[in-house]
């Protein structure tokens, strides 16, 4: 059975998912902005279960900026996860739950050392990118969005129908009909 996004009201629990929107720009723990993530099979996929139950996301920053970005990034000089506050206000429980899935795979990759923003490689073609967009695609999958939804969750405004389509090849995800 497919999940309808547009059913899912803000503050609505999705795997015990839960953002805070209340939060003024600032640096924050991991828990302070989004709780419930160490109950995620996706963040123990990403971890381990161990770690996750040891505390390893008590490790995490995450700043709320005033404006930027309008999305979710990690900066590649400490590793923090930077929320865009128009984001966080007004972005649906499911985008920031897969966001936070995407963001926290690259969290680990900075972690372990990886080169997160290789300009050797366009955007969809980049490794690191390919694991986190495939990290989040397969929770997607595991919450029951359909194909319509995920393709739209993918598409960024700097990707062409073509980026997209390469995407979609380079992290294996196989649409059926």
């Amino acid at each position: 059975m497919e999940i309808d996004p547009l059913k899912l009201l803000k503050g609505q629990l999705v795997d015990g998912f839960r953002a805070n929107r209340k939060l003024a720009p600032n640096v924050y723990s991991l828990k302070q902005v989004f709780e419930g993530l160490e109950k995620s099979p996706a963040v123990a996929g990403i971890f381990g279960v161990e770690a996750v139950s040891s505390g390893v996301l008590e490790k995490v920053v995450v700043e709320v900026g005033r404006d930027k970005p309008r999305y979710m990034r990690v900066s590649d000089e400490d590793g923090r996860i930077i929320v865009g506050r128009p984001h966080l206000l007004t972005g649906d429980d499911v985008t920031l739950y897969l966001d936070a899935v995407h963001e926290l795979t690259h969290v680990k990759q900075f972690w372990e050392g990886k080169e997160l923003f290789d300009d050797r490689y366009e955007y969809v073609d980049r490794p690191t990118e390919i694991e986190a967009f495939r990290n989040a695609t397969r929770e997607a999958v595991r919450l029951g969005l359909g194909e319509a939804r995920i393709r739209d969750y993918l598409k960024t405004d700097w990707m062409t129908i073509d980026d997209l389509e390469r995407l979609i090849k380079n992290i294996s995800i196989a649409f059926s009909g």
